[in-house]
C-alpha cells in the first residue's frame, strides 16, 4: 500500500512538471513556444520577430516561416487580428503548398501544419476558427 501511495505521488509530481496547462496566459512567444515544445511541437530553429511597434509578440520555429507564434498584449488586440491571422494562414498555404491550421486562445494564437493543431489544442486548449471565415473589408 505504502508503494501504491508512493508512486501515485511520484506520478502527480511528474504530470505536474510538464509546464502546460490549458488555455494559460502567456507574457512573450518565448514561452509560448516552450509551452509548445513540452507539448511536443518540433522547434528546430527559432527566429524572434521584432515586435515593439505592434500589439503582439511573435517569433516562428521553422525555417520557411511556414508556422507563427503571437503572445498578444490584450485580448482585445487579438480579436482584432482575427482576420490578419486567417487570410495569414490562408496565404501560408497557398505559399508552401502545405494545409495549415490555426489555434486561438485568450491572448495567443498559433499557426502551425495542420496535423499538428490537434495535439496542440488537447495540451494547450484554444480553438480553432473557421479558416473561410475572413470578412474583407469594405
Amino acid at each position: 500500500m505504502k508503494r501504491l501511495i508512493i508512486g501515485l505521488a511520484a506520478m502527480a509530481l511528474l504530470a505536474g512538471c510538464s509546464g502546460v496547462e490549458k488555455d494559460a496566459r502567456y507574457e512573450t512567444a518565448i514561452e509560448l513556444r516552450d509551452a509548445m515544445t513540452a507539448a511536443g511541437y518540433d522547434c528546430p530553429s527559432w527566429d524572434d520577430f521584432d515586435t515593439e511597434t505592434t500589439s503582439f509578440d511573435s517569433g516562428h520555429c521553422l525555417s520557411d516561416n511556414r508556422d507563427q507564434l503571437r503572445v498578444y498584449k490584450t485580448e482585445q488586440a487579438r480579436s482584432g487580428d482575427m482576420d490578419g491571422l486567417i487570410l495569414g494562414t490562408q496565404f501560408a498555404m497557398v505559399s508552401t503548398r502545405v494545409e495549415m491550421g490555426l489555434l486561438v486562445s485568450n491572448n495567443w494564437a498559433i499557426r502551425a501544419p495542420k496535423e499538428e493543431i490537434p495535439g496542440l489544442r488537447e495540451k494547450l486548449g484554444g480553438f480553432e476558427p473557421d479558416l473561410s471565415d475572413v470578412r474583407m473589408p469594405t
